[in-house]
């Protein structure tokens, strides 16, 4: 995983569990996942994904879900806005609207 990984060796998830361990990728692998990505990379900068949609393919993510369809509230005008976005979920503050 790290040979070519844009994390480095002692990434962690959220539950302090490292990245490259068999345990984590076995989350990952063959599964449905929604990335969820940096909202500020996506919009402003105009990526079409970011760091999260390339680790989910590294960890071999059996298909990335396309939020777009299930977007509600703001998040509908955030995909009409900036239409490059396709397979990740841009993280769009922390509004009661948006959470």
């Amino acid at each position: 995983l790290f040979g070519k990984s844009i994390v480095s060796p002692e990434s962690r998830d959220a539950n302090g569990n490292l990245l490259g361990s068999e345990a984590v990728k076995e989350l990952v692998r063959g599964k449905r996942v929604l990335v969820v990505d940096d909202g500020p990379t996506l919009t402003h900068g105009g990526m079409p994904f970011g760091a999260g949609y390339v680790l989910a393919k590294q960890m071999g993510a059996g298909e990335i879900v396309d939020p777009r369809p299930f977007a509600e509230g703001s998040l509908v005008g955030v995909f009409k806005k900036f239409q490059h976005l396709e397979k990740v979920l841009p993280a769009m503050g922390y509004g009661e609207e948006q959470i």
